[in-house]
């Protein structure tokens, strides 16, 4: 019985987490698309055309994530995930450098 809770406890969360991926990836699709229409009206005015990087939008796309992030009060949880990431990862490196 307990295995059976589990199993479709854990499908829902993916199906959640499933639904969240794609809503999120829509949103930055139409983000994107908006971009794009006010670029082309401002080159129909006739102002040179500026085409922004993907560098430019996964930094936009950070900035925006965080800030929904602090808005909803887990900044803290996140600031604490990436900087266990990031010592895991140098323990990797020096590890693999001891050797």
């Amino acid at each position: 019985m307990q295995k059976k809770k589990k199993k479709i406890e854990s499908l829902l969360k993916s199906y959640n987490q499933q639904e969240q991926n794609e809503r999120l990836k829509e949103e930055k699709r139409i983000k994107l698309k908006e971009m794009r229409s006010k670029e082309r009206e401002l080159i129909k005015q006739g102002k040179s055309p500026f085409y922004v990087k993907k560098s430019v939008l996964k930094n936009m796309e950070k900035e925006e994530k965080l800030n929904k992030l602090k808005s909803s009060g887990n900044y803290k949880k996140y600031e604490l995930r990436q900087e266990k990431k990031r010592l895991a990862k140098e323990r990797k490196t020096i590890s693999f450098l001891q050797d």
